[in-house]
């Protein structure tokens, strides 16, 4: 099962702007997943055996992880929160904040 959507897949020939996007489309990809899932940077850290910083740098955008790099940690997620480790108050915070940026009124939870 791939995890990646294919057009946020690694293209060698792309140009710098918009491999640039792709970077940060990751990144919030990566956030999204994490926080929806009510799962700490911690426990996700731990779970794909990445060291924190470099998860770090991937759901800032400061850094390209591979695609297989990309799907292993959707994947971690994935079984976590299908493992039941996530905090459900956790995610239900995340979930209402990404729902009112979506909708445009800038709304965040305390």
């Amino acid at each position: 099962m791939s995890y990646l959507p294919p057009e946020l897949r690694r293209d060698p020939y792309a140009p710098p702007g918009e491999r640039f996007l792709r970077r940060m489309e990751i990144a919030s990809l990566l956030r999204r997943s994490r926080r929806l899932a009510g799962l700490s940077f911690g426990q996700v850290s731990l779970a794909t055996m990445i060291d924190g910083p470099a998860l770090a740098r991937y759901e800032r955008g400061y850094q390209y992880p591979s695609d297989g790099r990309t799907e292993h940690i959707l994947a971690t997620i994935s079984r976590l929160t299908a493992e039941g480790v996530g905090d459900p108050v956790k995610a239900a915070r995340a979930k209402a904040e990404y729902e009112a940026f979506d909708a445009g009124t800038g709304w965040h939870a305390e």
